[in-house]
This record gives structure tokens, C-alpha cells and sequence, in this order.
């Protein structure tokens, strides 16, 4: 899980500087004003690596929406792939100690009818 919070934000932080480049640039008098900052960028990038897409803030210059597309398809590539291992681990512990507490169960009913 620590790995996968690292990872997001790697990406939070790449494609945030990324798009508040591309899309308000160095010119602070025409650009998008939604991305005048690298940490309002940086909102964007987590509503669109989660699918969210509230629609409050969005690229309008070419380079920025073929930016947007790469961080969904990498939003979904590093937070819905690894749920499925995370969910699979989780069951895996779940079942052992399931099994744990009813051997455990069972050791005692038997020391009881004793």
C-alpha cells in the first residue's frame, strides 16, 4: 500500500508540473487560469487518475489533452491493477485466520468437555 501511495504520488507530482506547463505555460497572461499553479494542476491530476472527472477544470490546448489521456490510462494502470493483488492478499489472510480461529475454537470446546 506504502508502495502504491509512493507511486501516485511520483505521478501526481510529474503530471502536475507537466500540465501546469503545458497549459498555462510561461506566459501568465494568456494560458489556461485553471492551471496556474503547480498544486491546482496537481487537483487535476488526482480527479483524473481516479476517473473521477468532476469537469471543473480541464486542458484546452492539444498537448494538454493527450497529456490528460496518458494520466487516465496511468491512473488506471496504477490504482486498478494493483487493487486486484491487494484484494487477493487480503482474502489470503482472511481464510488463514478464519482457519486459525477455528482451530483454536475447536482446541478449547475440546478442553472444555474434559
Amino acid at each position: 500500500m506504502v508502495m502504491l501511495l509512493v507511486f501516485i504520488c511520483v505521478a501526481m507530482a510529474i503530471f502536475g508540473a507537466l500540465a501546469q506547463l503545458l497549459e498555462h505555460g510561461l506566459d501568465l497572461e494568456m494560458g489556461n487560469e485553471d492551471y496556474a499553479s503547480i498544486p491546482a494542476a496537481c487537483w487535476w491530476v488526482i480527479i483524473s487518475m481516479t476517473t473521477v472527472g468532476y469537469g471543473d477544470m480541464y486542458p484546452i490546448t492539444m498537448p494538454g489533452r493527450v497529456l490528460g489521456g496518458l494520466c487516465v490510462v496511468s491512473g488506471i494502470v496504477l490504482l486498478a491493477l494493483p487493487i486486484t493483488f491487494i484484494y487477493h492478499s487480503f482474502v489470503q489472510c482472511y481464510h488463514e485466520l478464519k482457519f486459525r480461529s477455528a482451530r483454536c475454537t475447536r482446541s478449547l470446546s475440546a478442553e472444555f468437555l474434559n
